[in-house]
Parts: structure tokens; sequence; C-alpha cells
């Protein structure tokens, strides 16, 4: 992605066409955590994700479209059960 269209203005930039697919491509869950700025929070989450897909026995990204809200309320019951904070059972 170094190829950069620039559009009348010097200062307008306009994505090449293999930019624009590249970027299409990005699955909506990596795009939402490259969001997060804070390495704590970084760390915080993916060690969630971890525990979450342990519990339910998930072995791959792509097994979580199988994910239901009866899972997610399994897994908080069993945070409770832990005796952590509410703010870390509600991130």
């Amino acid at each position: 992605m170094s190829q950069l269209v620039m559009a009348d203005g010097a200062s307008e930039r306009r994505l090449t066409a293999l930019e624009f697919q590249e970027l299409a491509a990005v699955p909506a869950a990596v795009e939402w955590f490259a969001n997060i700025r804070n390495p704590r929070t970084r760390r915080a989450y993916q060690a969630d994700l971890r525990d979450f897909c342990s519990f339910v026995g998930l072995a791959g990204a792509e097994e979580f479209r199988a994910v239901n809200r009866a899972h997610v309320l399994a897994w908080r019951a069993q945070l409770e059960l832990r005796a952590l904070s509410g703010a870390t059972i509600r991130r």
C-alpha cells in the first residue's frame, strides 16, 4: 500500500484500487481491535478472549459465529462465581 493517488488538490489523498480491496478484506473484529490504543486494555481484552474461548471450547476465530447469547450468559455467570469485579465482568 505504498502508492498514493492524489486528487486535484495536492493535499487530497485517495485510495488506490488495491488499497481499497485490502481494507475491505479486513475482518470487522480485527478492525475493532486495532482501534484500542491503550496497551493494558489490549492485553486485558486478549486475555478475556482467550478465557472465553477456553470456557466455550472454541478452537478458532471462525467458530465465533456459532456463539450465542446463552454462551455469553453462561460465561458471565462463571466470572461472577470467580468473584471478579463488576468492571472486569462488564469488559
